[in-house]
């Protein structure tokens, strides 16, 4: 296939001198556009000349290295064939357009002739010449996509009409559109949601300023939506017209490895800055881990303690597509913005405001949340210990249950390897802790909250474990040539031995699953949660590509080129009884209903996330003789779910909530958003009040401001109950119970 010739593009493209706007007219009801240099601006971008970079010999130098790499190391071992070059082939257009809002299916008819020979194995040479073709091609819809929205914006819209915009998930699933006017439907739909948005927020706002509520809310946005929508789509796309070469082979890089497992990942040089950025490491912020997919600046994990974990309505798998400083400021459209620069504008002082324009995880619709700025203690991210008093039959007095609640598997590395003795980790601070507790009178039972716990150290996912069994295995580790090694306690004795329970959920991940799955099969600890946790069970090294031979040999011709790093899977995790933590995860002894159960963040949500196998199991101890006793405490649990109001209530709200899940679909006509934005804004306030409340670390300074959420919470009287903890504590007073009839049952033999 021939390739046009690209044209070469400086650091960055500027838009061509403003030319008069002549002859046109932009119209709303009759009325002229007011903004005469927005609509040179737009006439400017729609005789632009746009351009792309043209790799050169470092590219395909790093793409080589990197495919090599991948085929010969990777976990998931298989060969270069045309089936995974042409999934490569669509991968990558589906990477630059996940919602099938730009590319139509000719245009990836117009490259289909190299779909199944991006690689050509005997000459070691990467097909480059087709991305950065294609990324061209994506500008220029891009480009028709700012102009038809821009003059659609000022277009009359019915709202009574019964139609609707597929969700994100629909979206993904949805054929490319066949013909230009099927695309031009789908990008009508979506200024159409814009308008219906700002219409129902004016109402809202309308209402709250009768009402007396209005210096309660986020942005009052005061230039008009259709003229601050323009900005943002000129704005959004001037930020994708500005990708170098190296930008641009990620993402080409990135849909080839996306095929392997999806935390498998290349990064270049300035994305190798922005990996997985922490707002945990910076002194003040939000309190939330984000990371860049597919253009968006999406949520990965919230920091325990921090603003937004106890706002409570960000949520991993959110997208951040604006931010703005004030509630009078312009928000700023981040979407294609490097995730450092996005950063930038999240991390303030603390005290001050942040507002935050989402789109929620699965969701079509936008919100806007206002939170504030807040030191982020690290302290936070410790163990935690709580008490509780539970009634038990046969007991003269309430078993007294410590709640040990942990939010990260932590360590200090260099202090440990500095020889010191007393350095920080999961480990020394919960035997510290439940030694303490353990001193000051009997502990009848112990509860490990694992909820919301994304994993860390595997050292000390595997030291933990000794603190409640001893010298017992703990997990299996297997690389990509079939080799086994078993990772073991080595604690001798175990420091408690008493009722064991393990809480977990959805958002429990990797060494959290280590844990919960060696203390299951060893029927050590009762396991309850969600029906499942997160499922992941593979392990990443992160390699620079300097150190490859390969292109250390080349370096010369790498010139100044620093050619960024390899994320690559190599091995995964099994548990003692043979099967892997993979996808499927720690399925609990006890589930019960969960918000997060309808949410698709866990692994087996991911594309091409590796699949569930096991291997020979190893031999180990049962320590208890829990399994006899599991259908008594299920009827307990059963029985508290049926008859306590709060969890009944609980039930009734997940239950709600799954029935808005499956819409997958925003209703255009406005009676029917209507009612879509009021469940929708319920199910928030309901996660919010049955979400697990932390209590936060007293601070010498006084909180200044509260979030939104806060409130309204006040305002409501809304109380946050954790009911899953309250049915915990009467399944293990349960199992305290039982424990004082057979010694055995739930205490180490």
């Amino acid at each position: 296939m021939k390739f046009k010739a690209v044209n070469i593009l400086p650091c960055s493209l500027r838009l061509l001198v403003a030319v008069a706007l002549l002859g046109v007219v932009w119209t709303v009801y009759g009325e002229a556009l007011p903004d005469g240099e927005l609509a040179t601006k737009l006439e400017s971008l729609r005789q632009a000349q746009l351009m792309v970079p043209s790799p050169g010999t470092a590219e395909q130098l790093i793409a080589r290295t990197v495919i090599q790499t991948t085929l010969s190391l990777h976990y998931n071992y298989q060969p270069f064939t045309p089936q995974l070059s042409s999934q490569w082939f669509q991968g990558y257009f589906e990477m630059l357009d996940s919602n099938k809002n730009f590319f139509l299916q000719s245009d990836l008819d117009e490259f289909q002739e190299v779909a199944d020979t991006l690689y050509l194995q005997n000459s070691r040479r990467v097909q480059l010449d087709f991305p950065y073709q294609v990324y061209l091609k994506f500008l220029e819809r891009n480009r028709e996509y700012v102009l038809f929205c821009s003059e659609e914006l000022f277009r009359p819209q019915d709202f009574s009409v019964d139609e609707s915009l597929p969700g994100s998930r629909k979206a993904e699933e949805m054929p490319w559109a066949a013909t230009v006017a099927e695309l031009h439907d789908r990008w009508r739909r979506l200024v159409k949601n814009t308008l219906l948005s700002d219409v129902l927020t004016q109402e809202q706002l309308a209402k709250e300023k009768e009402d007396g509520e209005e210096s309660a809310k986020p942005s009052r946005r005061r230039e008009d939506v259709r003229v601050r929508t323009v900005r943002s789509l000129i704005s959004s796309f001037r930020v994708r017209t500005e990708a170098n070469s190296m930008d641009i082979l990620e993402i080409y890089l990135n849909a080839f490895l996306q095929l392997f497992d999806p935390h498998t990942s290349y990064m270049a040089p300035e994305s190798k800055e922005d990996f997985d950025i922490s707002m945990s490491l910076s002194l003040q912020g939000i309190g939330a881990t984000l990371s860049w997919k597919d253009g968006y600046t999406t949520v990965s994990s919230l920091v325990p303690g921090g603003p937004a974990a106890r706002d409570g309505r960000l949520k991993p798998g959110d997208r951040i597509i604006a931010v703005a400083q004030s509630a009078d400021e312009e928000p700023l459209d981040v979407v294609g913005m490097k995730l450092t620069r996005v950063v930038q504008h999240i991390r303030g002082a603390k005290g001050t405001e942040v507002f935050l324009t989402v789109q929620p995880e699965g969701s079509g619709d936008v919100v806007i949340y206002r939170l504030v700025r807040d030191q982020i203690v690290l302290k936070d991210s410790e163990a935690q210990l709580f008490e509780h008093q539970v009634p038990v039959d046969g007991l003269e007095r309430p078993a007294r249950v410590i709640q040990l609640y942990l939010p990260s598997f932590y360590s200090d590395f260099g202090a440990r390897d500095r020889g010191d003795k007393n350095y920080k980790s999961t480990t020394t601070d919960l035997k510290k802790l439940l030694s303490q507790a353990l001193e000051t009178g009997p502990v009848d039972g112990v509860i490990l909250d694992l909820r919301g716990n994304g994993g860390g150290s595997l050292d000390e996912a595997v030291a933990l474990c000794g603190l409640f069994s001893g010298n017992v295995p703990v997990v299996q580790v297997r690389n990509q040539q079939n080799g086994v090694k078993l990772l073991r306690a080595s604690r001798r004795v175990p420091i408690y031995t008493g009722p064991l329970m393990v809480m977990v959920d959805r958002n429990s991940a990797s060494a959290s699953e280590i844990v919960a799955a060696c203390l299951q099969d060893s029927e050590r600890a009762v396991v309850v949660g969600d029906c499942s946790t997160h499922g992941k069970g593979t392990v990443q090294s992160l390699n620079d590509l300097m150190e490859q031979p390969q292109l250390a040999k080349s370096k010369a011709l790498l010139g100044k080129q620093d050619p960024g790093s390899l994320k690559l899977t190599f091995a995964k995790f099994y548990r003692i009884n043979g099967g892997s933590t993979q996808e499927r995860g720690v399925e609990p002894d006890i589930t019960f209903p969960s918000f997060l159960e309808y949410t698709e963040t866990s692994e087996k949500n991911l594309p091409h996330c590796l699949p569930w196998d096991e291997i020979a199991p190893v031999n180990y101890t049962r320590q208890t003789e829990l399994r006899k006793h599991l259908s008594e405490l299920q009827d307990v649990a059963n029985k508290y779910m049926a008859q306590d109001p709060n969890f009944a209530e609980y039930v009734s709200e997940v239950e709600a909530y799954r029935k808005l899940r499956e819409l997958n679909e925003l209703p255009l006509e406005i009676n029917a958003r209507r009612d879509y934005r009021a469940r929708d804004h319920h199910s928030v306030q309901m996660i919010r009040r049955f979400q697990p409340k932390r209590p936060k670390e007293e601070d010498d300074e006084p909180e200044t401001l509260k979030s939104d959420e806060e409130v309204l919470m006040e305002k409501e009287q809304l109380p946050q109950e954790d009911v899953v903890l309250n049915a915990s504590l009467m399944i293990l007073g349960e199992a305290i119970k039982l424990n004082q009839e057979d010694a055995h049952a739930f205490s180490v033999k």
